[in-house]
């Protein structure tokens, strides 16, 4: 039996054979791994009704397209784990009520999920490679946040990352209203990329002004009933 880089030829007597190859005439086999790396993912056999010498030629081209078998398989695997994640990720833009965007170092839309459509009313092809601060943000605020990011891209410092904030956002149709904004930086290598959620407080702040309300005529009532 000759070995090399993993790969045997071998007669019929050397070889792991069974009874059964021996009936049917089998006199020898090569085999060689399929390798990922340092992972055997199978082995691929050959059998053969003659003896055959070693050649160490067509063995090293053996060895070689085992490697280039497991390369592809790496990569058909890396491909199918991408589409799974992306599928994940997917489900869960589509199902979250808050809105989720993701912007890039440019301060470009790169993500937009369906929550963000319903509250600013865009479309989501309509926005992505947009300015943020020309979609979302309201004239008075973009220049104060394209300072933010330029501050953060020169110096890595950043008022906002890592904290909930409340602000003014602008819809579609110019309308202004309460928001509260959590941004993050997303953990990739090359220029950084940023996802902000974010949640239409307009509700909430009108239930706290009834209930403000509520409280001042109730403090009314108490004052002129202890006259």
């Amino acid at each position: 039996l000759l070995q090399l880089t993993g790969v045997g030829i071998a007669t019929r007597d050397e070889a792991a054979g069974s009874a059964g190859a021996a009936r049917a005439g089998l006199r020898s086999e090569v085999t060689f791994p399929i390798l990922r790396g340092d992972e055997i993912e199978g082995i691929v056999e050959f059998l053969d009704r003659t003896i055959r010498q070693p050649d160490i030629q067509q063995l090293e081209m053996l060895a070689a397209l085992g490697n280039q078998v497991g390369q592809f398989i790496g990569r058909i695997r890396a491909v199918e784990a991408l589409r799974e994640s992306e599928a994940r990720l997917t489900a869960i833009l589509d199902s979250a009520l808050d809105c989720i965007m993701t912007i890039d170092h440019e301060g470009r839309i790169t993500e937009f999920n369906p929550a963000a459509e319903r509250t600013f009313g865009y479309r989501r092809k309509a926005v992505v490679g947009k300015l943020l601060a020309d979609v979302i943000i309201p004239p008075a605020l973009r220049e104060q946040h394209r300072r933010g990011l330029a501050r953060y891209l020169a110096t890595g410092e950043a008022g906002v990352l890592g904290r909930r904030v409340e602000m003014t956002a602008m819809r579609a149709d110019g309308s202004e209203f309460p928001v509260e904004l959590a941004i993050t930086r997303i953990p990739l290598a090359g220029p950084p990329s940023f996802t902000g959620y974010l949640r239409d407080l307009t509700e909430r702040r009108r239930s706290e002004e009834s209930l403000g309300k509520v409280r001042s005529e109730l403090a009314h009532v108490a004052r002129v009933t202890s006259l």
